[in-house]
């Protein structure tokens, strides 16, 4: 399955659901937001990671930092001979999520983005934002959030992400993406 989707949804019950997401992540990042606390490591300085997520959707995945607290983030997944996405984010990162010894690296971010999908086959129904024929365009919005580490004595970073959304072309569905992967950095 391309995403995991709510069809039975109302649109209430999403904007309910993305509220509640939205409070938990502030909850969760509260500590470091009241500590003005933004950082990356100096391994990620200066490049462009390029590396692979392993969830819904499967992607070869990519990020570029603009400065000590924010990033861009894009992937592409190919699904077989069924669709293509594309998606690309903007992330702002918090450090001191976890006072932990050991895990004081482990950094969290929140972002917003958008996704293109690309229906390479045709089916029977609307399955999230993928339409009935082939060649059919899909429009989303996403909000990604989550957990990485970066390792302070090589140029990788480790994340686990969680991108709930909303398909928004050809129909109005919510999304939910989860996924986990590596970045290598290239300086």
């Amino acid at each position: 399955m391309l995403i995991s989707y709510f069809p039975a949804y109302s649109v209430v019950r999403m904007k309910n659901l993305l509220s509640s997401a939205l409070v938990v992540t502030v909850f969760i990042f509260e500590p470091a937001l009241a500590s003005g606390e933004t950082a990356r490591t100096d391994n990620q300085t200066g490049g462009l990671g390029v590396g692979a997520v392993i969830g819904s959707p499967t992607a070869i995945t990519g990020k570029k930092y603009l400065n000590s607290s924010s990033a861009i983030d894009f992937g592409i997944s190919f699904f077989a001979s069924d669709y293509t996405l594309l998606y690309a984010d903007y992330l702002i990162h918090f450090h001191g999520i976890i006072k932990t010894s050991g895990l004081e690296q482990v950094q969290g971010y929140l972002g917003i983005g958008g996704l293109l999908a690309y229906s390479n086959n045709s089916r029977s129904s609307v399955s999230g934002y993928l339409g009935t024929s082939q060649g059919s365009i899909g429009l989303g919005v996403r909000v990604p959030f989550g957990l990485l580490w970066p390792l302070p004595t090589a140029p990788v970073e480790f994340f686990g992400e969680i991108a709930p959304g909303i398909s928004v072309i050809p129909s109005t569905s919510m999304l939910i993406e989860i996924g986990i992967g590596a970045r290598f950095f290239f300086r």
